[in-house]
């Protein structure tokens, strides 16, 4: 039996290398082979920090006679669902729609097209009450295969076709013809509503338990309190209902962000937030910590303080606030850093399970204390403190926080500040120390260590730590080394250095364009050129243009991604762990606008034509004269073949990318009614839209600092020149709605302008 797994690129599939199961990748010979023998198509997706995943593993990949009877039987295969998002995707479709829910592992039986027929998720190795033994299902389906074969096409056509209709939804969701607008003022404020029907008030998040980090919502939220500010709930000071909705956002971004940072599901000791909590207080987490969920923690926490900065204005309590921010930030940032792979990348995951003292594996052995031994080492007033059960062990929490930003009394210093917090931080440690570490996933997924990048230099600037923007750079660089942009050849992941065999989907490619702007944002010095990071911003967004989204399609269709296997594509325009790839490249376009347009002199977004449909199919991942984007041969002079040429072309994305945002926007209007938590990144991205952009230039680190620190700013760049002329050496440039103002001399005149720009603080 061939080893098929074992210089896989992805960490799950060498995990099931050595099962006696005669397991493939994911391949077209797969499918050949299962066509040749006449069997079924068994695929199992999953990945490598998923507990049910082992469980399920150890009991039946593991087992010899379940293997003898799935290498008789069918043709198996292993997919890592993070290497192959648009095949997880497809086939989550079909699971949900037959079972009407889903997760992982995911058990999938299909023809040898690809066409599912049968779905499940774990199955045990004996039979339970409600639910089969694994092996049950497998002789049924075989039998079923080998003697209902009409039976089996037929469910397997309509499946499919019931699939295709969905996607076709999202297309349909207005009438052809209509214009292309994203939600305005009365739906953001209505959604704010929706979100709070369903909001847990006494310990944040939305909805009952298991409890999910809202992130993009919180940071939704965040951006309508600075559009709108704050008012009494219910009151018209201002602003009539949309007053009102600044206060109960703001009540919901404090109470969840609170609990989550006082919780058990962050880590109290090592930072990091782990992947959901099982219980509603935010105590009890599945352990396994990943990476875009810690990315997209640092990008919520930095814009909450960016909030609780400005609403301070000398309030105690909305600078402890700022102060809670901050620690979640700064203490994020500190344990990504830990996970850095020898590439210079983030690993994706570590584990939820480890060995414990007995040597077996037990999903938070590493992170759990006895209950006695936290009552010993930490008496009462300890910043620690254990909640839950876990295998009769307990969650470290912090409830010492909660109880700080209740208190009336005036305590100038935070209770996670001080030696004796350092001291007992430092026991929990050593204890941690001496027992098995958790499984770490090192491989590079280019999606979430984008979103990392992004998150690290928006903080830099926030919170003045230049540190970050380097650890961002240096990612930035060795996620690149594996790509060849000009080519448009990008990879979803990579192992060891190595690209996978699996090419990036719209997501990957957005988030890297996003990523690749917020660098450039932070480059002082000369006005941004049409190379280097904003050069990578423009290749990805041209290759997007071409191969994700038909900009000609009346609502616009984009694709996440297609599998050149079984020729699927999927499309999903509602956030799950990560922005939608639809939104992604909404935000990718919606800065592209803001800073191409000015950085050229070129025409305003939309009010010139599409670039050259001729241009979508050859050279359309190219930028300026050719050269390899970020070797510094994209920004040379400028004759025709070269800089002149580059800024045409440039001109022609920067033109069209203000109808590509809001074409790519417009398919919410409907769907915000209904499911306003899965849109947060639409929601986001039309409040930045509604708030008329506003835009601040400056020469100067401490300027853009301080201008970073108004939520109500969308962009901050550190540049020469601005939108509106040259800067003075020691001011600024503002512009809103791309129109500018005169340029402002000093801090204080940008603080000035700054604050009759922003809402009413209360």
């Amino acid at each position: 039996m061939a080893n098929r797994l074992r210089d896989a690129s992805s960490p799950y599939l060498r995990q099931h290398a050595d099962n006696p199961v005669d397991w493939w990748p994911w391949c077209a010979e797969a499918f050949d082979e299962a066509r040749s023998r006449d069997v079924p198509v068994l695929v199992s997706i999953g990945y490598s920090t998923c507990h049910w995943c082992h469980v399920m593993a150890a009991e039946s990949f593991a087992d010899p006679e379940t293997a003898a009877q799935l290498n008789a039987d069918y043709v198996s295969i292993k997919v890592d669902r993070e290497e192959l998002p648009t095949v997880d995707a497809y086939y989550m479709d079909a699971l949900q729609a037959m079972r009407g829910a889903g997760g992982w592992p995911m058990t999938v039986i299909a023809d040898h097209d690809g066409r599912p027929f049968f779905t499940g998720t774990y199955f045990p190795p004996r039979p339970r009450p409600g639910q089969p033994a694994f092996r049950q299902v497998l002789s049924a389906v075989s039998e079923t295969w080998k003697t209902e074969r009409e039976r089996v096409d037929g469910i397997a056509s309509h499946l499919t076709d019931a699939l295709a209709s969905v996607h076709e939804k999202v297309a349909a969701s207005l009438p052809a013809g209509t214009a292309a607008e994203a939600p305005g003022a009365e739906e953001l404020t209505a959604a704010v509503e929706m979100l709070e029907g369903t909001f847990d008030s006494r310990t944040g998040g939305f909805g009952p338990a298991p409890k999910f980090p809202p992130l993009m919502t919180i940071i939704q939220l965040i951006t309508h309190i600075a559009r709108v500010g704050v008012g009494e709930a219910g009151g018209d000071s201002g602003g009539g209902a949309e007053a009102g909705s600044g206060a109960r956002a703001l009540r919901m971004v404090r109470t969840t962000m609170a609990h989550i940072a006082a919780g058990g599901m962050r880590d109290q000791v090592e930072g990091g937030i782990a992947r959901y909590s099982v219980d509603g207080q935010w105590h009890v987490p599945h352990f396994e910590k990943m990476l875009y969920d810690n990315a997209l923690y640092v990008r919520a926490a930095t814009a909450w303080f960016r909030l609780e900065q400005w609403l301070a204005g000398g309030a105690q309590v909305a600078s402890r606030y700022a102060a809670l921010a901050a620690r979640e930030a700064r203490d994020t940032i500190a344990y990504l850093r830990t996970t850095l792979t020898p590439e210079g990348t983030f690993a994706a995951a570590i584990d939820a399970d480890s060995l414990d003292d007995h040597g077996r594996s037990v999903e938070g052995a590493y992170y759990t204390v006895a209950a006695a031994d936290m009552q010993d080492m930490f008496p009462a007033g300890s910043l620690f403190s254990a909640a839950g059960n876990v295998e009769g062990r307990s969650v470290v929490t912090a409830p010492a926080i909660l109880d700080w930003l209740d208190s009336e009394q005036n305590a100038q210093t935070p209770p996670w500040v001080g030696e004796q917090v350092e001291a007992d931080r430092q026991l929990l440690l050593d204890m941690r120390a001496e027992r098995a570490f958790p499984h770490v996933d090192d491989k590079t997924v280019t999606e979430w260590n984008a979103l990392a990048v992004t998150a690290l230099a928006e903080a830099s600037l926030v919170f003045a730590e230049p540190d970050y923007a380097v650890t961002a750079r240096e990612v930035f660089a060795a996620l690149l080394a594996t790509a060849d942009l000009p080519a448009g050849r990008l990879p979803r992941s990579s192992s060891g250095g190595k690209p996978g065999d699996n090419a990036a989907g719209l997501a990957d490619w957005a988030a890297v364009g996003r990523a690749a702007i917020a660098l450039e944002l932070l480059d002082a010095g000369r006005r941004h050129e049409v190379g280097g990071n904003l050069g990578v911003a423009v290749a990805a967004a041209r290759h997007i243009r071409s191969h994700f989204i038909d900009t000609s399609s009346e609502p616009m269709r984009c694709t996440d991604g297609t599998d050149p296997v079984i020729g699927i594509s999927t499309s999903d325009p509602v956030d799950n762990v990560t922005p939608a790839g639809r939104t992604a490249a909404a935000e990718l376009f919606l800065l592209l606008a803001e800073l191409i347009v000015p950085a050229i002199g070129w025409r305003e977004p939309g009010a010139g034509e599409s670039g050259d449909a001729n241009d979508r199919e050859g050279d359309g991942d190219r930028c300026g004269d050719g050269g390899r984007i970020g070797d510094g041969t994209g920004s040379g002079g400028r004759s025709e073949t070269g800089g002149t040429q580059r800024s045409r072309r440039a001109a022609e994305l920067g033109a069209e990318a203000s109808d590509i945002v809001y074409g790519l926007l417009s398919v919410y209007r409907p769907l915000i009614q209904e499911a306003p938590r899965g849109c947060g990144w639409a929601l986001y991205l039309s409040e930045l839209l509604e708030s008329r952009m506003v835009h601040v230039t400056t020469a100067s680190r401490m300027l853009a600092e301080r201008a970073a620190r108004y939520p109500l700013v969308a962009v901050v760049e550190i540049a020469a020149e601005g939108p509106g002329g040259s800067v003075p050496e020691s001011g600024a440039t503002v512009c809103r709605d791309a129109i500018c103002l005169p340029p402002l001399p000093d801090e204080q005149a940008l603080a000035r302008q700054l604050d009759r720009l922003s809402p009413p603080r209360s």
